[in-house]
């Protein structure tokens, strides 16, 4: 994978044939961009937009490229991980991780499979082990394994996630996990946390990329507060399911 590389995003037309106010949007490695608006406003339409690399042959009419990563076809460039997944296939979690990495011609496979669990297993609610059949896993176990698939065995430069506040995956885990990695990620979300957690908000109005907002100085406030108030609720969520007291017993009580 190149060092420097850009998806770009140039503007066709919305629901009624109009140009799209925004008419680029440049995304580097390392960088998310949220994609924020009501149902219907387009937001899954540019996913795929993005997910096909179209050039100008949707009903967009957008043109969707990497600069710099220009051999790569684009099943190989991006992945999407939906809100719904499941495994059809009769394997183990570590079966499926040797089989994907052989059809990539990849030779560190047990490498691959420890470092793809560990992540996995960072982002999803309950642990799971290779030796778990992959029809045993819960919709977040299998979105949290195809996060760490995606980008550790398939090394896609682009990901992108549809509602990730849905997935059943700690949301802030995975964007840091993805960040980490070099990977631009395109996330559509309904989430005030996840879209101030990204530098960028393209906004989608009737079909079209109707503005694109820049995180400021009182975002970032903001998102320290909300961090903190997440902070607060995982911690209430974990003895919930625990099974302990949501209110802990005072001191000598």
């Amino acid at each position: 994978m190149e060092d420097r590389w850009e998806l770009v995003i140039r503007g066709g037309t919305d629901k009624a044939g109009a140009a799209e106010p925004v008419s680029e949007v440049r995304l580097g490695p390392g960088e998310v961009l949220a994609l924020v608006g009501a149902t219907g406003s387009g937001k899954t339409r540019l996913l795929a937009d993005i997910e096909r690399l179209t050039d100008g042959d949707s009903p967009t009419t957008r043109r969707v490229s990497l600069e710099g990563l220009e051999g790569l076809g684009g099943t190989a460039a991006v992945a999407r991980i939906s809100q719904s997944m499941g495994f059809f296939l009769d394997a183990t979690v570590g079966e499926f991780l040797t089989l994907h990495a052989r059809s990539r011609a990849r030779t560190d496979i047990e490498d691959l499979q420890n470092e793809a669990l560990t992540q996995a297993n960072r982002i999803c609610g309950e642990g799971f082990a290779l030796e778990t059949p992959l029809a045993h896993l819960s919709g977040g176990q299998a979105r949290a394994l195809m996060v760490a698939d995606t980008v550790l065995v398939s090394r896609c430069p682009v990901v992108l996630i549809d509602e990730i506040e849905n997935a059943g995956i700690d949301r802030r885990r995975a964007l840091e996990f993805l960040l980490s990695r070099g990977v631009a990620a395109v996330v559509a979300t309904h989430d005030p946390l996840i879209a101030l957690h990204a530098r960028r908000r393209l906004v989608m109005v009737r079909g079209a990329m109707a503005s694109l907002c820049h995180r400021s100085a009182d975002d970032e406030a903001l998102r320290t507060r909300l961090d903190a108030s997440q902070d607060r609720t995982e911690a209430l969520q974990a003895r919930l399911r625990s099974g302990l007291p949501l209110v802990a017993p005072k001191e000598g009580a």
